[in-house]
């Protein structure tokens, strides 16, 4: 295995405001999206069944795309150019199916229906956080994706926050509806001002291109989606031959699949389990995404000058397996919203730390590619989350309540392989703080 480096940054160009305002309006419209997965389509699902196995095998249809469309997405966007960029253009072309999807499913009432549109609707969601993915990477500077990391929290706690606080409380036709055409704006319209710039090697004059990474690619005349399929050895090489990608592999799926354990499940957990409506649901978990809202930006910038990620990120996990604990023992929606702050405090030290931190480590030429590879262990573990987790409830006949200690181990784990994984440029600069004498 190759020794742990950081690679040259893809841009070291501070990024303009209106960037960073784009980044954070096109992760609200995803997230806004995704808080229907997490709780709207789940009531959509279980009207048609009770059973925790089958809507956990409807849930992991998001996931299990992912694993088809964000490598590819990652591996086709770092190879074109089109007057729309390379990653805006599926993000452009994307959210109105999406948004199509998202109109018809309240309407449908055979099971095999809505399941089809479920399909239409996570595959291009999957490619729209394959394209979104890259992005920190490819316009931003390492100083400046804590301080982004810290405000895409904050859009996408804003967007969870009115979700919960409102959208649960309109009929459901009307709440898919309005959240198919605000996704549509809020996608588009930001990606519009994204100004992605054109690779070196682009032909002058080309509005359309395949850019292949080295000049031997360009002899090879397989099809470029042949070629796309093509590349899973290379993506085991390049994760499995390095140590630090390794870890982070690993790292992907456990953190994901308790995080997803946790958010994916929380919503039946408090309307089946502890019988709360889905209005008392929403004003109890709201604080979640308020707390992120409130903290993300100041906790980003504080971990961004004076954390290391490694350990800050272990804190973290820590966190949420205290939260985990309260969870067991819940009762009532007071309950549940003393889960949902302790919650909140650990997932907020996640989402400003882990992405910055991970995209340290990603050479430029390869960054669309990386990140689908990494996504894949991503999808893996929210699959299991959504597969597996629905039949681990089913076997406890039904009971969410078993979220919580099967979160917790899976927190326990991304801890120990957290520990491995050395923030390389934290000690740097420590390093070179001493040898300047400490100016």
């Amino acid at each position: 295995m190759s020794s742990p480096t950081v690679p040259e940054p893809s841009t070291t160009e501070k990024a303009p405001l209106y960037k960073f305002v784009a980044m954070c309006v096109i992760m609200a419209g995803l997230v806004l999206t995704e808080n229907v997965s997490g709780n709207l389509m789940l009531k959509t699902v279980r009207n048609f069944t009770p059973n925790a196995d089958t809507i956990g095998y409807i849930k992991s249809i998001n996931p299990l795309f992912g694993f088809i469309s964000q490598p590819l997405v990652g591996w086709l966007s770092d190879r074109i150019w089109t007057p729309l960029g390379r990653r805006g253009f599926f993000l452009i072309t994307g959210a109105p199916v999406v948004g199509l999807s998202l109109w018809i499913v309240p309407e449908l009432g055979v099971l095999w229906h809505l399941v089809v549109w479920i399909v239409i609707w996570q595959c291009f969601q999957d490619v729209l956080w394959g394209s979104d993915h890259p992005l920190m990477a490819d316009l931003f500077p390492r100083e400046q994706r804590p301080v982004l990391g810290a405000w895409m929290a904050c859009a996408g706690s804003l967007t969870g926050m009115i979700f919960l606080d409102f959208f649960l409380e309109w009929d459901d036709v009307v709440a898919y509806r309005v959240v198919a055409v605000t996704q549509l704006v809020l996608v588009c319209g930001a990606s519009f001002f994204l100004h992605e710039k054109p690779p070196k090697n682009l032909p002058p004059g080309k509005k359309w291109a395949y850019i292949p990474l080295d000049p031997e690619q360009s002899k090879d005349k397989t099809p470029i989606l042949k070629k796309a399929y093509r590349t899973v050895k290379w993506y085991a090489g390049e994760i499995f031959d390095n140590s630090i990608f390794t870890r982070f592999a690993i790292l992907n799926f456990s953190k994901f699949l308790g995080v997803s354990m946790v958010t994916g499940w929380v919503f039946l957990f408090a309307t089946e389990t502890l019988q709360l409506t889905k209005d008392e649901f929403g004003d109890n978990w709201k604080l979640e995404p308020l707390i992120t809202l409130i903290f993300a930006v100041p906790a980003g910038w504080f971990i961004g000058k004076y954390c290391p990620k490694q350990w800050t990120m272990v804190v973290g996990f820590a966190i949420m397996m205290i939260a985990c604990v309260f969870g067991w023992f819940a009762e009532t929606g007071l309950d549940l919203m003393v889960v949902a702050i302790i919650f909140a405090i650990g997932h907020i030290i996640d989402k400003v730390t882990y992405k910055p931190f991970f995209t340290e480590f990603l050479p430029a030429a390869k960054i669309g590619m990386l990140t689908g590879a990494f996504n894949i262990f991503f999808g893996l573990g929210r699959w299991f989350s959504d597969a597996g987790g629905g039949n681990i409830i089913r076997w406890f006949g039904n009971d969410y309540r078993v979220i919580w200690p099967v979160a917790f181990i899976v927190f326990l784990v991304s801890i120990v392989i957290m520990a491995t994984i050395p923030d390389i440029h934290y000690a740097n600069r420590k390093e070179a703080k001493k040898n300047s004498g400490g100016t």
